[in-house]
């Protein structure tokens, strides 16, 4: 039993499916926060891309366990779509949060980091 007014019992909630050999999570709403751990930031990576799509049009928060790295903003796109923020993660070992602010819905495919040359 999901808790009243929580994504678990709303008519979307974020879930990772697997399509046609692509694995990504779907369903993304206003206020979806997703968490990866761990990751190890030299502190020299300076861009993360995010590959999306959806109706969303909104914020993409990009973060760590403690500060907001980045936002990112998403367009209504019916095809994958690379975003771009420029970012400055202090170096260490650390979790990375995503947090969807605004109207429709995300689907998440990947992230990457660009280091400085």
């Amino acid at each position: 039993m999901g808790i009243a007014g929580s994504p678990l019992t709303e008519k979307y909630a974020p879930k990772i499916v697997e399509k046609g050999g692509e694995l990504y999570i779907t369903d993304i709403t206003h206020g979806t926060k997703t968490g990866f751990r761990y990751f190890a930031f030299s502190g020299e990576e300076t861009e993360i891309v995010i590959t999306v799509r959806g109706s969303a049009k909104g914020t993409l928060y990009v973060g760590t366990d403690r500060d907001t790295v980045a936002p990112v903003a998403v367009n209504p796109s019916a095809e994958w779509t690379k975003v771009t923020a420029r970012i400055a993660p202090e170096r260490g070992r650390k979790t990375l949060l995503l947090v969807y602010r605004g109207k429709g819905r995300l689907d998440f495919r990947e992230l990457e980091f660009i280091r400085r040359k």
